[in-house]
């Protein structure tokens, strides 16, 4: 469906090779669990009120934060 409340249901195939599931692939950031416009390429929110971000800002650096913090950085 297309109204705000309807659910998103992503189901599985019989299919050996399935593909990819791509959310926001051209531009912009992708929130789960949050109702709140995320601010990181990646944000992940609990029920709690925790969260695990991931900061693509630096060119070639992923950094994952949680609660706002950064905990780990990788290289590409």
């Amino acid at each position: 469906g297309t109204a705000a409340s309807n659910n998103l249901t992503l189901d599985s195939t019989v299919n050996v090779t399935k593909g990819y599931v791509l959310l926001n692939p051209s531009s912009g950031n992708v929130g789960i669990g949050t109702t709140a416009t995320p601010t990181n390429r990646l944000e992940v929110a609990t029920t709690g009120g925790s969260s695990m971000q991931f900061d693509t800002s630096v060119a070639g650096v992923v950094t994952i934060k949680m609660g706002g913090v950064a905990v780990a950085e990788m290289t590409q």
